[in-house]
Formats: C-alpha cells, structure tokens, sequence
C-alpha cells in the first residue's frame, strides 16, 4: 500500500535534483510535504514517511524520522533516517539543539 500510494501521489510531484528530491505538492504549516490517503474522509500524511517506508518498512515504534539533509520537504529516502526524538532535537536548528552541541563539543573552541 505504502509504495503504491507513493508512485501514484508523490512520486509525479517530486523534483529530483542533484541531492535533495523535493515534494512540490501540498505541505503542512511546518514544512513538510503532506498528501491525503484514503479519499476525502481518508488521513492526511506526511510525504517523507511514506517514502521511508516504501523502501525501508514501517519506522520503529517510539522513533520518528530525521531529516539528514535538514529539508522538510526532501522524500529522498537515503536523506532519512530513524532515530528517537531526542536525538532528533540534538540534531535539528533549534536554538537548545546548538546549545547541547556546543555544551558537549570536544572541538578545540570549546572552552573548560
């Protein structure tokens, strides 16, 4: 069901370059590229975990995905990768994200 969905609502509106492949169909408030499924009383879901899963399976329970390549609307599935959700705020913009990065960074300009 995953991948066919994918091919016939995603895939059309999809825009491959030369590292990201983006969704150019409807997003979300946030960003992130959304098609409805199951006509007009179906759900609305997100592009990205419908291109996770046509290749890779469902994501695990208590995980979520994490953009790689820092772009809501990439569905390219290597750029995504299943991880918790802390880890995926330590690794997003947001500025308590770069603050544990630079409080636990071993780089030669963090200071003791």
């Amino acid at each position: 069901m995953t991948g066919e969905v994918f091919a016939r609502q995603v895939w059309p509106r999809v825009l491959v370059t030369n590292g990201c492949w983006i969704f150019t169909g409807s997003k979300d408030a946030k960003g992130y590229g959304t098609v409805r499924v199951g006509g007009r009383k179906g759900k609305t879901v997100k592009v990205h975990r419908l291109s996770y899963e046509s290749l890779n399976g469902a994501v695990p329970h208590g995980f979520q995905l994490d953009h790689l390549c820092r772009v809501r609307a990439c569905v390219r599935p290597d750029h995504l990768e299943a991880v918790t959700h802390t880890e995926n705020v330590r690794r997003g913009n947001a500025p308590s994200a770069i603050k544990y990065r630079i409080g636990n960074s071993t780089s030669r300009y963090a200071t003791d």
